[in-house]
């Protein structure tokens, strides 16, 4: 099958709120007549950034680290596609470990880009943060500047959804009207 829409589900939890998102966005493209992949990282193998610079120094295209995880799979899928769902949930006002450190691990990618040696498309990223917390002036701040350079190197437009006190695991399927909100933000 060709895919021509990529969702990445973030959440460590299987089964919760950002899950919920997911399925929502794949059900709703799907029925738009799109092809969308939906990428849970939780099952993916991500080992974090050692910080080692080798990617920037060596031009190697990739980190040293590739050929022990799957975080390069992970970070072609997301250079290879002109549309682009992110759904993650917010702990301690920022993006779930799993994500940072797929994010942290995009610096070969960067390096790459900054050289102009990374050819990339104009794509749309669609990006829906759910946070447990109902207050916090600056919740989404951190995760939203975070992906707005992450995904800059991938030569993304970014538009978000923040959504605030969904926290139990069923919150989110009990909120018909966010619900037709997330519907509407994935046309």
């Amino acid at each position: 099958m060709k895919y021509d829409s990529l969702i990445l589900a973030c959440s460590p939890r299987p089964g919760g709120n950002t899950d919920t998102a997911a399925k929502l966005i794949a059900d709703t493209l799907e029925q738009q007549g799109f092809s969308p992949e939906v990428i849970y990282l939780r099952q993916f193998k991500i080992i974090p950034c050692q910080g080692c610079q080798k990617c920037a120094e060596e031009g190697l295209g990739h980190c040293i680290l590739a050929a022990n995880d799957d975080a390069q799979m992970v970070l072609e899928k997301i250079l290879t596609f002109r549309r682009l769902f992110l759904c993650s949930p917010i702990y301690f006002y920022h993006l779930p470990a799993g994500l940072k450190a797929l994010i942290d691990r995009s610096q070969s990618f960067y390096s790459m880009w900054i050289k102009e040696q990374l050819k990339v498309h104009r794509g749309q990223a669609k990006i829906i943060l759910i946070a447990g917390r109902k207050k916090g002036d600056k919740l989404f701040a951190g995760s939203q500047l975070t992906l707005k350079y992450f995904l800059s190197t991938f030569n993304y437009s970014l538009e978000y959804l923040d959504l605030r006190g969904l926290d139990k695991v069923a919150d989110l399927k009990s909120n018909s009207t966010i619900l037709e909100k997330i519907r509407e933000f994935a046309i």
